[in-house]
């Protein structure tokens, strides 16, 4: 997963700083992509922020916590936003393209919670389908992130 987020956002002059997480500078701004795994279940988030180099604490490294909260966002608000942006009206195919990003990120069989109660690590879904959600994850950040970013940057300049 981490590998094929890396390759599209390579594709973009992203390049990996740190457990995943990529970094475009851009001026006195930093673009900061993450891929984070929730603590609770096998599933993802992906969250972008662009940062201002002077808010980054001397000597950190970039991360999305240092980016303003109204200049960071999950790739589901990414979508939301930028379909609405594109004067997609249609509230129904913008929550199926939120859907499908979010149960792609989500690689845990159907119903393991309930066949495993309280277990940490509950049976994954197949490699097949593992394969899809990294196929559909790839196509959505390519999509959306590159153009979220470009429009945050022109709003802030």
């Amino acid at each position: 997963m981490e590998k094929a987020l890396g390759d599209v956002l390579r594709e973009e002059g992203f390049r990996k700083e740190g457990q995943s997480k990529w970094i475009r500078r851009v001026g006195e701004t930093v673009q900061v992509a993450y891929l984070q795994r929730s603590q609770f279940a096998h599933e993802y988030f992906i969250e972008a922020g662009i940062c201002q180099e002077k808010d980054i604490p001397a000597g950190r490294k970039p991360d999305v916590v240092y980016c303003r909260f109204e200049d960071r966002a999950r790739i589901e608000h990414i979508i939301e936003e930028l379909e609405k942006a594109r004067r997609n009206e249609d509230e129904t195919s913008i929550k199926e393209k939120k859907d499908k990003v979010i149960t792609a990120l989500d690689f845990e069989a159907p119903g393991a919670r309930k066949s495993t109660p309280g277990e940490y690590f509950v049976p994954s879904v197949s490699m097949e389908q593992a394969d899809t959600n990294i196929e559909t994850i790839q196509k959505t950040v390519k999509e959306y992130v590159p153009e979220w970013f470009e429009k945050r940057f022109q709003r802030s300049h």
